[in-house]
């Protein structure tokens, strides 16, 4: 499969993504619904406006997974 990561604090409120949902390519923010694009950090839907999360690059060698900061 794919791996991504992404900044854990929604850009909203702060609220942590990781206690969201998981929806495809998509994180759902837990407390006002922001939906993220896993791989691209963009935002996809939110009634407000807000700023998309910083999303980093995900590589795997061997059993070691590497995020570039």
């Amino acid at each position: 499969g794919d791996y991504c990561a992404m900044d854990d604090s929604c850009t909203h409120s702060g609220a942590s993504l990781s206690e969201g949902k998981l929806d495809g390519c998509k994180v759902i923010c837990g407390w006002h619904k922001a939906e993220f694009d896993c791989k691209t950090g963009k935002l996809v839907k939110f009634p407000a406006k807000i700023r998309d999360l910083a999303s980093y690059n995900v590589s795997i060698e061997s059993d070691n997974v590497f995020v570039e900061m």
